[in-house]
């Protein structure tokens, strides 16, 4: 009797194990498809404006040397000789969009110059961030990886939501940082990854230096 009680435990508590093991991997696995292509959009989405503030930032550095080349090549006028009007040839103004695009000449290009620096180096410093927020390098973002990821970045991180939703919170939250310009949220976010033990691998390193050199047309 003893010993068929002790059967009948040991398989209640088997049992007991199989069934939470199920559970666990049957939670796993469906959060992990949730949580497919969150770390793909997400990039896609930082280089997609990365890009853009490449082309802009290409634009701006050219009217600043246009405008540049322009003030070296005006003419001056001495006083003590009479002053006779010719017809000048304005070389370079047909054609180029700085005169229109900077009205105020070379402080306006020189301006756009520093901002469009800024935003490129804020872009791709956030491209750095989500690539470090993948420490495996597998191309996804597991559980524990997004939620240290969202977390970091101070956005609500809910197990409960879709990847969609998920994705959607992360790309709002680069489009909120770029357009205020605050580095500080993420150097801090990039800080806590840090202190959790993630680092840029030489993989996260080729990738960005991927999307940096690569040409705009």
């Amino acid at each position: 009797m003893v010993m068929q009680n002790w059967f009948i435990y040991k398989r209640r508590g088997v049992l007991i194990v199989l069934t939470s093991l199920v559970f666990w991997c049957g939670e796993a696995v469906l959060f992990a498809a949730m949580t497919t292509g969150v770390f793909g959009g997400f990039t896609n989405h930082i280089s997609e404006q990365i890009r853009k503030d490449k082309a802009e930032f290409a634009a701006a550095e050219t009217c600043t040397i246009w405008h540049y080349e322009k003030l070296k090549k005006k003419p001056t006028v001495r006083p003590d000789v009479e002053n006779i009007s010719l017809p000048t040839i304005d070389q370079g103004v047909e054609g180029s969009p700085c005169p229109k695009e900077y009205a105020d000449g070379i402080i306006g290009a020189r301006d756009a110059f520093a901002q469009t620096q800024s935003f490129l180096s804020l872009s791709l410093t956030f491209f750095q961030f989500a690539l470090v927020g993948d420490r495996n390098d597998d191309g996804e973002y597991d559980a524990v990886e997004l939620q240290d990821v969202s977390e970091s970045l101070g956005v609500n991180f809910l197990k409960q939501e879709e990847g969609i939703q998920l994705l959607a919170k992360l790309n709002g939250k680069f489009d909120a940082v770029r357009k205020t310009a605050e580095f500080s949220v993420l150097t801090d976010g990039m800080q806590v990854l840090f202190e959790k033990g993630y680092r840029l691998t030489p993989a996260d390193q080729d990738a960005l230096n991927q999307v940096a050199s690569q040409q705009q047309f």
